[in-house]
């Protein structure tokens, strides 16, 4: 767990969205957390098996209820670059719950529950069908001694 990471979990405000160098003082960085989406089980915050939060609990995203404008629109409200895979399987099987609701984004919204959304066809999401998304870019947050040293190799 990085330490960005480490700073939401501590303050329950779900998971980290971008980590960037505050302008003043020196040596602080400013966290933002998403409390509504987060990809678990990647490699870093831009990759992993998209969940979403509703009424306190987070629910697997099935991929037959998602399309690109909308993995556009969770990477965007990660702070990553644009989604460079997007395909079910990558990162685990959905769990339960599963997310009920299809997406409707145009791909301008800044977040995924800014976009419209209608009752999913499907009543469960079959083994390797959560949607798996990595956008291009990471930051990263590492602590040595008492330093924050921060890491971008994509910068929008």
């Amino acid at each position: 767990m990085t330490a960005a990471a480490a700073v939401c979990s501590q303050l329950d405000c779900g998971s980290v969205v971008s980590v960037q160098r505050a302008q003043s003082p020196p040596g602080r960085a400013q966290i933002h957390c998403s409390d509504s989406v987060r990809l678990v089980e990647g490699t870093n915050v831009c990759s992993g098996r998209l969940e979403v939060k509703s009424d306190q609990s987070w629910s697997s995203v099935c991929e037959d209820d998602f399309n690109l404008q909308n993995a556009e629109v969770v990477c965007r409200e990660l702070g990553c670059g644009a989604p460079s895979v997007f395909k079910g399987g990558l990162y685990g099987a959905a769990e339960d719950p599963v997310w009920m609701r299809r997406f409707q984004c145009g791909g301008h919204e800044s977040a995924l529950l800014d976009c419209g959304s209608s009752q999913s066809t499907e009543n469960s999401c079959s083994a390797g069908k959560a949607v798996g998304l990595t956008c291009s870019g990471t930051a990263a947050a590492f602590i040595s001694g008492s330093e924050l040293l921060l890491c971008f190799n994509h910068f929008h």
